[in-house]
């Protein structure tokens, strides 16, 4: 999670993970626009998943 303070005072307004955010400082009423730029996206787990069929041996393996 990443702290998310206003940028006027710099007063903690949350702990969050967020693409886009919008949120009003309680303290000096500034609206703070937050947006992620490059989101960190995770590999889908059948790009990592090595699938040996039944009959087949697994190449990571039997590569020595």
């Amino acid at each position: 999670m990443q702290e998310i303070r206003c940028r006027c005072c710099g007063r903690l307004l949350a702990k969050a993970k967020y693409l886009e955010l919008e949120i009003k400082c309680s303290r000096c009423k500034t609206i703070n626009f937050l947006k992620v730029v490059e989101p960190h996206l995770q590999a889908p787990m059948s790009a990592t998943k090595i699938e040996v069929q039944h009959g087949q041996q697994n190449p990571a393996k039997t590569a020595r």
